[in-house]
């Protein structure tokens, strides 16, 4: 999967590290999909794949202590953060955000011209705002992971 999400990542977005997007198939797809458009933004466009794995590996480190593992493991970590790194964009509180950003599962409701209307598509949602602060808690944490940067 790193090999292609690298090629997905500095294809798709000029970012450096490694990106999965929502669908994924045993020929290791990293792109988004949805039919070149047809598909629904909170889905299709999602990209906090790589990092929502990345999560199992450190979970497994915590778990079971082994250096060794979190040594294999941490380069596809490294890579799936710096492309959340390159991702990260600066909004108007000059706060660290994802944007566009989308939920998979979730949907929100906003009002305009007094109707109800859902969206899919905004900025910093919760989901994506949990996935990208592990990693950074991840490299903040360990010292192991200084060894292999």
């Amino acid at each position: 999967m790193p090999v292609t999400g690298a090629r997905t990542a500095a294809d798709y977005y000029h970012a450096r590290g490694w990106v999965l997007h929502h669908n994924s198939d045993i020929w290791a797809g990293s792109n988004p999909v949805g039919d070149f458009g047809k598909g629904d933004p909170k889905w299709a466009n999602w990209y906090m794949g790589g990092n929502w794995l990345c999560h199992n590996l450190w979970d497994h480190y915590l778990f079971t202590g082994d250096r060794r593992f979190l040594a294999d493991a941490w380069p596809l970590m490294k890579g799936a953060a710096q492309f959340t790194l390159d991702w990260l964009q600066t909004d108007a509180r000059g706060h660290l955000v994802t944007m566009p950003s989308t939920s998979p599962e979730n949907t929100y409701y906003y009002q305009q011209d007094g109707q109800r209307k859902e969206g899919a598509v905004t900025v910093a949602s919760t989901m994506d705002l949990e996935i990208v602060r592990e990693p950074v808690r991840q490299r903040d944490c360990c010292q192991s992971g200084a060894e292999h940067r």
